[in-house]
Order: structure tokens, then C-alpha cells, then sequence
């Protein structure tokens, strides 16, 4: 038997009145979200082109943070040329070179390591700690005494690189010194922060101080290279990492962390240290 549909009742007033509310609420939304998005999209837009590849980099340089911060220091079979050593910065870690070994023992030299520091508070403690790892590397490597090594420091890193070449004993075993983005002058950046690090990272501190002795890099050290970029946002200013008296090699467009990931740079370097004399 046929039954008669069931009539949809008419929207009374108050619910057609709630649904119209509803409507103009979800177009404000809609407007909204568009000029919020536009507005971030603006702002990502305006950003300095190298701070935008700075903030790309930077996950890849944080993968590197997982290998373990100290390693047991092995004998290595001789590849024929100097060990290698390379000293990361500020915040840094020892797998920050991974990407650069890699590049170094592609091209036949596999006496390379990237060192690890215990915790230490000052930059002094970790030259020391450096001065250390040197002579443990050269008596378990079997390295002769004088210009056996070859040292490549990132950002602070270079700073404690300068630091342990105040030892005598490490000034005679290093053959050259290659720093990338090393902030020789200090960095204005480091007022951001008050650590016994960053303290000795500000222009003037009394680590500033002390290496001004080095000033212009004197005939009687290892040779050095400084390699700085104007582009570089870390170092306030950039012009920071040019050190009176050393070699200075200036690569517009890289960042701070570019030293690190950088094809280019790696060859640099490599360029760098077999320009470096014989022992």
C-alpha cells in the first residue's frame, strides 16, 4: 500500500537565522586562514635567501649529532700522508665531519678523525683536551714527532685549535691548520648567551685577549688557513674570521654550517692541506 512521504518541516526563523550565522562564520575562517597564510607565506618569502638555506641544512648537520660523542682512539693503517684531525665547534659534535671523512677517504686518505671532547666548560679545557688526543693519536698511529698532522677546525674549533698550538710540544706536531668560519675576532652573536664558552666567544674577552699574541699569525706557527664567507649570519661580522697574517680564502654564498656539507668546501680543503710543504 502506498504511503504519502513524510513533509520536510519549513526552517523555523531561529534555525535559518544559525545557519546563516553558521555561513558568515565559516567565511571569516575561510578569509582568515587565507590572510594568515598569506601573511606567513609573505614572511617565508622576505627572509634572507641564506638563512633560509642555513635553516635547511641544519637537520642534516643534526643527524650527524648520533654516532657516539667519543670513540677509542684504533690504529690505523698508514694511507702515506699525515693524519688528519678535524675539531668541531661550539655546540658542535665529532660526527659534524662526517660527510668531509667520507670525502677525504674517497680520495685515498683514510688516516682521518674527527675528535671528541669529555664535557669541559672553557675553551682552554678543551685545548687542553686537544694537546692530549694529539699525542695519543701520534703514539698509537705510530706518527713521527714533528709535523705529523694536519688539523681542520669548524667555528670554535679553530679557536681551541690556536689555543693548543700555545704547547710547544703540539706546535712541533702540527704541519697546518685549516679553520672554516672560525670567529678569530670574536662574534657578536655570543652575547645571546653567557656560558664560559660563548663569554670567551665575544669580541674582547680575555680568550680574545690572550690570542692576540698571535696576531699577526707569527712565522714560527704552523701554517694557517682561514676560509670565511660574507655570507655567513653566525659570525657578527663575518669579516670576524680573517685572521691578520694567515692565508685568507673568502666563498660568497656559504653559510656557517656550508664549511660542514658543502661538496665545495670539502674540496677546498683538501686543496688546502696538499698545498701544505713536506715535513
Amino acid at each position: 500500500m502506498d504511503t504519502e512521504p513524510t513533509p520536510i518541516p519549513e526552517p523555523t526563523p531561529e534555525t535559518a537565522q544559525w545557519k546563516r550565522a553558521a555561513a558568515a562564520l565559516g567565511r571569516a575562517v575561510g578569509r582568515g586562514a587565507t590572510a594568515v597564510g598569506g601573511a606567513v607565506a609573505d614572511g617565508w618569502r622576505a627572509l634572507d635567501p641564506t638563512l633560509l638555506e642555513h635553516l635547511a641544512q641544519t637537520p642534516l648537520v643534526g643527524l650527524t649529532h648520533l654516532m657516539p660523542g667519543r670513540a677509542p682512539i684504533q690504529p690505523v693503517a698508514t694511507d702515506g700522508r699525515r693524519a688528519l684531525l678535524f675539531v668541531h665547534g661550539f655546540g658542535g659534535h665529532r660526527g659534524n665531519f662526517l660527510p668531509m671523512q667520507a670525502w677525504f677517504k674517497w680520495h685515498g686518505r683514510t688516516r682521518t678523525l674527527a675528535l671528541g671532547f669529555e664535557p669541559g666548560p672553557t675553551l682552554e679545557d678543551l685545548a687542553t683536551q686537544l694537546s692530549a688526543l694529539i699525542a695519543e693519536v701520534r703514539t698509537t698511529w705510530g706518527l713521527a714527532d714533528e709535523r705529523s698532522v694536519e688539523l681542520v677546525g669548524h667555528s670554535m674549533g679553530g679557536l681551541v685549535c690556536r689555543l693548543a698550538l700555545e704547547d710547544p710540544a703540539t706546535r712541533a706536531a702540527v704541519a697546518g691548520l685549516v679553520t672554516l668560519g672560525t670567529p678569530h675576532a670574536g662574534t657578536g652573536l655570543a652575547r645571546l648567551a653567557r656560558t664560559p664558552k660563548t663569554l670567551a666567544l665575544r669580541p674582547g674577552s680575555a680568550v680574545q685577549a690572550r690570542l692576540a699574541a698571535q696576531v699577526p699569525w707569527p712565522a714560527d706557527m704552523p701554517p694557517l688557513t682561514s676560509f670565511w664567507s660574507p655570507d655567513d649570519l653566525v659570525l657578527m661580522p663575518p669579516e670576524s674570521a680573517c685572521l691578520e697574517g694567515a692565508r685568507l680564502v673568502s666563498v660568497p654564498g656559504f653559510t656557517h654550517l656550508s664549511w660542514l656539507v658543502h661538496p665545495r668546501a670539502w674540496t677546498l680543503v683538501q686543496t688546502e692541506l696538499d698545498a701544505l710543504p713536506d715535513a
